[in-house]
């Protein structure tokens, strides 16, 4: 069974990664926390992904949610993406929300439906 902790009788948890692609808290960045910080606790495990310090990750910690950075920029996206996937892949992740029209949400995307599919 999925999730740490039940949100109701016999339901757990749904485990929600939450890519943004700037730590700013600008735009699309603040529906990115205005949606994550909405969400009910009890029902979603929430798992925020950013691409360097900023606002939002110090905004995100200060709400208690642990944050994790992966550098999307330059030639390591190739290594960013296989960071992410293990992330995902070793918290159990149930859904990835991405945020921001960016190349590696479209990467990251792929790679992850790929990895699900061949399993």
């Amino acid at each position: 069974m999925r999730g740490t902790q039940a949100a109701g009788p016999g339901v757990p948890q749904k485990r929600v990664a939450f890519v943004s692609h700037t730590a700013e808290l600008t735009g699309a960045a603040m529906s990115f926390y205005t949606l994550l910080s909405g969400l009910d606790r009890r029902y979603y495990r929430c798992f925020p992904i950013l691409p360097h310090d900023g606002p939002l990750l110090r905004r995100l910690r200060e709400d208690a949610y642990d944050p994790k950075v992966v550098d999307f920029a330059g030639w390591s996206k190739l290594s960013a993406v296989s960071k992410t996937r293990h992330y995902l892949t070793s918290q159990n992740i149930d859904l990835v929300y991405l945020s921001g029209a960016h190349k590696f949400s479209r990467l990251i995307n792929a790679f992850f439906a790929a990895s699900t599919t061949s399993t």
